[in-house]
C-alpha cells in the first residue's frame, strides 16, 4: 500500500513539475517576422544595442541597414558574426513596422536572414488583438478573443523550432 500511495505522489508531482515549466516557457514567445531575408532596415528614436557573444555595439538614434555577407551581418560599417541580439531602449522599427521586445537575427536554412522578435506573450497579445477586434466588440467579446488569442501563441509554441521561433507575424 505504501508503495502505491508513493508512486503516486511521485506521478502527481512529476505531473505539477512539468505544469510549471510550461507556464515559464510561455512567459516569453518568438514571433518569426521576417525568414529568409537577405537584408533589411532597423530604426529607433532612443539608443539601442547589438550584440553576439563577441561584441556590443551601443547605437545612437537612427536607423540602419542590415544585410547579410556569408554567415555575418553587416550593420552599417560594423560586422557581427550571427546569430546577434538587436535590444532597444523602448521599441524598434523594422522596415517601418513598430515592435516591442528584443529581436534575434540568426542564419536561416538558406543561409540567409530570418529575424525573430522576443517578446513577453503579454506584450504579443499587445500587439496582435487590436488587429483582430473590431472597434464595437463588447468587454465580454473582447475577452473571449485574448484568450483565443492566448491559447494559439501556447498551442503553436516551438511550431517553427527548427527555424528559431514559435509562430509567425502573418
Amino acid at each position: 500500500m505504501k508503495n502505491i500511495v508513493l508512486t503516486a505522489f511521485i506521478a502527481c508531482m512529476l505531473v505539477c513539475v512539468n505544469i510549471f515549466a510550461d507556464l515559464k516557457a510561455r512567459e516569453t514567445i518568438n514571433v518569426g517576422i521576417l525568414i529568409d531575408a537577405d537584408s533589411f532596415n532597423i530604426a529607433s528614436d532612443k539608443k539601442y544595442s547589438i550584440r553576439n557573444s563577441k561584441k556590443i555595439l551601443h547605437l545612437s538614434p537612427g536607423n540602419i541597414n542590415i544585410r547579410i555577407l556569408a554567415d555575418k551581418i553587416i550593420a552599417g560599417k560594423y560586422n557581427l558574426e550571427l546569430p546577434v541580439k538587436i535590444t532597444p531602449e523602448s521599441y524598434i522599427l523594422i522596415n517601418k513596422v513598430i515592435y516591442r521586445g528584443t529581436i534575434i537575427v540568426k542564419l536561416s536554412k538558406n543561409r540567409n536572414l530570418n529575424v525573430i522578435n522576443e517578446l513577453a506573450v503579454e506584450d504579443y497579445l499587445k500587439g496582435v488583438l487590436p488587429k483582430e477586434v473590431g472597434k464595437n466588440w463588447s468587454l465580454e467579446a473582447l475577452k473571449a478573443q485574448a484568450v483565443i488569442s492566448r491559447t494559439y501563441a501556447v498551442k503553436n509554441l516551438n511550431k517553427h523550432i527548427c527555424d528559431g521561433f514559435d509562430v509567425c507575424s502573418t
